[in-house]
């Protein structure tokens, strides 16, 4: 089984990387009782993995991945696509190379079998992967120094009460804009 590199499995909220050995990451046991486990990884501590989880990549993933114009965004996408079979390979027992994905209505990727459910998120230099047994999860990481109307943002998907406290916070309406996007 692929060793999970550089990473830490937290609930509910992220401390920062550490190295766990295959001995320490195994067995993962799906989270139960609501609870959700969050890896978070900077992709910078990835890297020596690259050449190997590019391997356990589908073919459709490899086409993705070709597809980006910048080698910065075809490795994060190899790298966080590598992180995500490798958690999910060690949470179902499997090697990553063998589990199967299916789209859902909304474009959301899915496990075939094996009924746990995830969601992957990345960012310039990180990744975040959530796992969940039984029931839908969103996991999703930002950095503060994104470049985006947040407003626009904010008002396409917010209740006016949130884009009320939003504008209501002047200099930190970003940093509150955030907040809500990421809970």
């Amino acid at each position: 089984m692929t060793p999970i590199p550089v990473v830490r499995s937290l609930e509910l909220h992220c401390e920062g990387p550490v190295l766990l050995s295959p001995a320490d990451a195994l067995p993962l046991r799906a989270p139960s009782d609501g609870r959700v486990h969050a890896w978070y990884a900077p992709l910078d501590r990835l890297d020596p993995f690259r050449s190997t989880w590019v391997e356990h990549l589908d073919p459709n993933e490899r086409d993705r991945a070709e597809r980006f114009r910048f080698a910065r965004d075809r490795r994060r996408f190899e790298l966080a696509h590598g992180l995500l079979r490798t958690i999910l390979g060690h949470y179902l027992g499997r090697p990553p190379r063998s589990l199967a994905f299916e789209r859902g209505p909304h474009g959301k990727p899915a496990l075939t079998t094996g009924g746990l459910e995830f969601n992957l998120s990345d960012t310039k230099d990180a990744v975040l992967v959530g796992i969940s047994s039984g029931q839908a999860i969103g996991a999703d990481i930002e950095t503060s120094d994104r470049e985006v109307d947040h407003l626009a943002v904010g008002d396409h998907y917010f209740v006016p009460d949130e884009m009320e406290a939003i504008r209501a916070a002047g200099e930190g309406s970003k940093e509150r804009f955030l907040l809500y996007w990421t809970r």
